[in-house]
């Protein structure tokens, strides 16, 4: 029979039979006998099976390259180009057991790190074992020690008073209990959840994309703000509003997101060329200096340059590029032990004819990020009032204005109108104000420049933010 390869593909074994039968028994007119044992039946039966193990395979295999259709351990391989971290697995419950005796102990007694208890639940052990050595002293009766299931998953979660079998037995004690539930415990992620989060994260265009790395970034708890900006060839520049302790987790979050052969190389700071060096590219408010060679170096070379660190002094540093190193590599340079961050990159005094760029950046290369230089606004506001203002309203308008600056988005512009509406608006409730005749003057200074008049701004970098200053009203 003719079928089509959707066909071939859906095929019982029986069918693959009869149409193997079919084609030798249409080949020649001499192999007409399909009975039971003869050659025609047997060839047509060893055809037909290993035709059907290959279908079954070639589906399987199919089945196992797709995120929509893979399961299990197939599932999990193939999102790691995704998803680096691969998938979450599930974490143990902790909690304390109590260890106790009829009597007071003669003697100390001492309980082993390591100890399994368990608790049952149907036809199933739960085990759980102590964390550290614990001593039931002497005239005691009992002993507390933490400890943590030995599987993951929430079935470690157990309730109070579950834990109840000593399964690592120690001579002069008799029962072991939880005095409170243990928690904590968590399955390994589902092959549904890992789907849906490697789907999620080659949204649109696949990872890297500029409003889903901000999000994920945003979602680390303590993180105020993260932006993102792309610039070119490969590289892209992660301004993160967070402080040096939230590293780690930025670290991971930024390899979980950025696209494969894409980087974060920081904020460039200079740029060493033969004949044509350039310094003070960029500045921050304070990071590590990391240098990258633009060629193949056969051989160590030391790069020092000098650099500005937050308090304004001048420091040394330098770095060495290993011997053998291909074009890209990059090394974190050595700065002053007293002033381990820059903001500049003022000089350096190398003469060679290699090429490097320095950067600027926290983190770990190259998934490098800056913390925004934050810009001081100062506000001076002379109103004019009426003869009845509300009470407090010169500490309303200020507190308005205030929360307004607060508010301001890293790299977002200070403009003229947007400040104006909340002296006649409480910011954060849209309260209109009483009292206020008239505005007498209203000017706002930023990055050394004063603005009083619409239609004015002053521009902020794609790594500043505008931060409360001064806010004077009278």
């Amino acid at each position: 029979m003719t079928v089509d390869f959707t066909e071939f593909l859906d095929m019982t074994a029986e069918e693959l039979y009869d149409d193997w039968l079919n084609f030798i028994t249409t080949r020649d007119p001499l192999l007409q006998d399909t009975s039971v044992a003869t050659f025609n039946s047997v060839l047509a039966e060893a055809v037909a099976s290993e035709f059907w193990i290959f279908l079954q395979l070639l589906k399987q295999k199919v089945k196992d390259s797709n995120v929509l259709t893979a399961e299990g351990e197939a599932l999990s391989a193939i999102v790691l180009s995704m998803l680096p971290s691969g998938r979450y697995a599930g974490t143990r419950a902790t909690g304390v057991l109590l260890f106790t005796r009829p009597s007071a102990a003669q003697s100390d007694i001492t309980i082993p790190a390591g100890t399994i208890c368990a608790a049952l639940s149907g036809s199933d052990l739960i085990e759980f074992q102590t964390d550290a050595v614990v001593v039931l002293e002497a005239g005691n009766t009992s002993a507390y020690v933490e400890a943590t299931a030995i599987q993951a998953g929430k079935e470690g979660n157990v309730s109070a008073g579950t834990v109840s079998i000593i399964r690592t037995p120690i001579v002069g004690i008799t029962t072991c209990t939880n005095d409170t539930a243990f928690s904590g415990g968590t399955d390994q992620e589902s092959d549904t959840d890992l789907r849906d989060r490697a789907l999620y994260t080659i949204w649109v265009n696949g990872r890297a994309t500029i409003p889903l790395m901000e999000e994920h970034i945003d979602a680390i708890n303590g993180v105020r703000e993260a932006h993102v900006e792309t610039l070119g060839q490969g590289d892209a520049l992660l301004v993160i509003d967070a402080t040096n302790a939230l590293i780690n987790g930025i670290d991971a979050m930024v390899l979980d997101n950025l696209a494969a052969g894409c980087t974060a190389p920081g904020m460039l700071g200079a740029s060493l060329r033969s004949g044509a060096n350039v310094f003070e590219i960029g500045d921050t408010s304070g990071a590590s200096v990391w240098v990258r060679t633009l060629q193949f170096t056969a051989v160590a070379v030391v790069v020092p340059f000098t650099y500005q660190e937050p308090n304004g002094t001048t420091q040394d540093g330098t770095v060495t590029i290993p011997g053998g190193s291909p074009a890209g590599t990059t090394v974190k340079a050595t700065l002053d032990v007293e002033f381990p961050e820059a903001i500049k990159i003022l000089g350096s005094t190398y003469a060679g004819a290699l090429s490097f760029d320095i950067f600027m950046g926290k983190g770990t290369y190259p998934r490098l990020w800056v913390a925004p230089e934050l810009q001081a606004v100062n506000i001076a506001l002379v109103l004019v009032l009426t003869a009845t203002p509300e009470v407090g309203l010169m500490l309303n308008v200020k507190t308005s204005l205030e929360a307004k600056l607060a508010a301001y988005k890293i790299g977002e512009d200070l403009e003229y109108a947007d400040l104006v509406k909340y002296i006649y608006v409480d910011y954060a409730t849209g309260r209109a104000f009483s009292g206020i005749d008239d505005v007498s003057s209203f000017a706002l200074t930023c990055k050394g420049s004063t603005i009083t008049s619409f239609g004015q701004k002053v521009t902020l970098d794609d790594d500043e933010r505008i931060e409360p200053g001064t806010v004077n009203v009278t």
